[in-house]
């Protein structure tokens, strides 16, 4: 098949920091990262050439991104054709934005290769709005920090909904991947108080990024009345928790509905001893895990 020089964009993966029940607050990480690649091949249509990992894609993540291109692709009055090449890093079903960072990715580098300009803006719209013709699950949130970068608080209430807070500086992050499979089930009946109560940790979230309080910060994270759910089938989350306050992080959390842990350090030298100590400590309990050294992304996708 011939192939045209392509555009190659690299997609930020997000985490929901608060945990369940507060899906309006995603940031944007610098690793994992998905490489997208377009070119203009002979045949028409889109294709996904590669998608790499594709075993471990139990949640259809190919299958539905094939459909909202498909769905995309109907607003373009072009009759050339389009390749595209996923190379996934972003781990599947962690809560880590696989499939809207592969959304976002493919979606902009298609309209660029098709010489449509659209801004980040209209690309939010235009993907919020195919995802509603799909009637396909996203998370408008973290498609918006994708775009835009840093920390996104995203309310559909407001007349500028898509609100990018500021991200500290400094700050680094270390994602805990040890295969953990969250039971949904600890999340069919949430009391509606305790909702309530999360939503206070959110406010005060929000509160010590504008007011550059780290302890404010460290305490709304730290403050999750999910946790005690969440880490009912984690035998090590108390031991690892223990070891991560001991070393002076700022909070250790759940992406998503638990999916992967996250630990907020508030410098390398911390975050060097405390990812030691967790390795010695899995070691020890014969538990394989990866730990994956990140920050904040500040910029959000664009093309390479």
């Amino acid at each position: 098949m011939k192939k045209t020089a392509g555009l190659k964009v690299n997609v930020p993966s997000t985490i929901s920091m608060l945990a369940y029940g507060i899906p309006d607050i995603s940031i944007a990480l610098d690793m994992p990262s998905n490489e997208i690649v377009a070119n203009i091949g002979d045949d028409s249509g889109f294709n996904i050439e590669v998608f790499t990992n594709k075993a471990n894609d139990k949640e259809n993540t190919r299958q539905k991104l094939e459909l909202l291109i498909e769905e995309f692709a109907k607003s373009f009055d072009s009759n050339l054709g389009v390749n595209l090449k996923i190379t996934n890093k972003i781990l599947f079903g962690r809560g880590l934005g696989n499939l809207e960072a592969s959304l976002v990715g493919s979606f902009m580098v298609i309209s660029k290769i098709l010489k449509v300009n659209y801004d980040k803006y209209q690309l939010f719209d235009l993907i919020a709005d195919t995802a509603k013709k799909t009637e396909i699950s996203i998370n408008l949130s973290r498609i918006a920090a994708i775009l835009f970068g840093g920390i996104i608080l995203y309310n559909p209430t407001l007349n500028k909904p898509i609100q990018k807070l500021y991200a500290p500086s400094g700050l680094k992050i270390t994602l805990i991947d040890t295969d953990i499979k969250t039971d949904e089930k600890l999340f069919e009946n949430v009391d509606a108080k305790m909702l309530f109560e999360q939503s206070r940790n959110n406010a005060s979230f929000v509160k010590a990024l504008f007011e550059s309080d780290h302890d404010l910060l460290s305490n709304s994270l730290k403050n999750n009345v999910f946790e005690g759910e969440l880490s009912k089938n984690i035998a090590w989350f108390k031991d690892i928790k223990d070891i991560v306050y001991s070393q002076g992080a700022y909070a250790i959390g759940f992406s998503n509905k638990g999916e992967i842990s996250f630990i907020l350090n508030p410098n390398t030298l911390i975050q060097s001893e405390i990812n030691n100590k967790i390795n010695a400590y899995f070691e020890s309990e014969k538990i394989e895990l990866k730990l994956i050294n990140t920050e904040f992304n500040l910029n959000g996708v664009g093309v390479v």
